[in-house]
């Protein structure tokens, strides 16, 4: 309110850094801007990847390939109400950190593949109980009611749950029969 004109607040933003607020009136209702889209996408709860593992059973074996895949592939949409007005998001996974519990990452733009691809592997050097993981960076797109789709510009990272792996030593026995 300004002046005694029932109005809307609103905070002024420049590059993403509020500098301001301003009173707009009642019959004046601007949509969202930007920034409010923006931070409503980071606010948002996304889809998490799980980290596929193959040899399945919670083991592999020390210098052999392990394979890992997430099946979190597709765009997910939600639609939230901001400063009273309907925004559809679409948040589309771009990139997989993929953390293997040993100390080593990889960075892939593809989730992986179950057997016999061999897009994601990993090969553990050492015995251990370790914990892997995925996490998903996702872009984002947005359109204000019925209007144009617009690229958000920045991207949201969400991490994954962990995956326990035992790393085993296979040991040669002869066998007589």
């Amino acid at each position: 309110m300004s002046n005694g004109v029932p109005g809307f607040m609103y905070a002024v933003s420049r590059d993403g850094v509020q500098v301001g607020m301003t009173c707009a009136p009642t019959d004046v209702a601007p949509g969202p801007s930007r920034e409010q889209v923006l931070q409503s996408f980071k606010e948002l709860q996304w889809p998490s990847s799980t980290a596929v593992v193959q040899p399945g059973g919670g083991q592999t074996l020390v210098n052999l390939e392990t394979i890992f895949y997430t099946t979190n592939a597709a765009p997910t949409s939600k639609t939230v109400s901001i400063a009273k007005t309907d925004v559809q998001i679409i948040a589309t996974p771009v990139s997989y950190t993929w953390s293997f519990g040993d100390g080593t990452t990889l960075s892939t733009t593809t989730p992986g593949a179950p057997h016999p691809s061999r897009e994601v592997t990993h090969v553990y050097t050492s015995t251990d109980d370790v914990e892997a993981s995925v996490a998903t960076t996702y872009s984002g797109t947005y359109k204000i009611g019925n209007g144009d789709w617009q690229d958000l510009g920045e991207t949201h990272t969400v991490p994954g749950p962990v995956t326990e792996l035992e790393v085993l030593e296979a040991k040669p026995q002869l066998v007589l029969r």
